[in-house]
């Protein structure tokens, strides 16, 4: 179960990757906190601060230390 789990997070990753920062933005702005911030822990840095940088200040910012925690 752990492996399936794993597989779909490497997946997930892999389309917020791909999409344009804008369009990874908007999805993560209508999604939860918890959720969102599990999705920039899964893509990569680079893809996650450009996301970030997408996103309205105040609710990066909230991410951003959530990111921390």
């Amino acid at each position: 179960a752990q492996a399936h789990k794993n597989e779909y997070q490497a997946q997930l990753a892999k389309m917020y990757e791909t999409m344009a920062p804008e369009e990874a933005a908007a999805r993560l702005e209508r999604m939860p906190d918890r959720k969102a911030v599990e999705i920039l822990r899964l893509v990569k840095g680079k893809t996650a601060g450009a996301i970030l940088a997408q996103i309205k200040v105040d609710r990066a910012a909230k991410l951003t230390e959530q990111l921390l925690t």
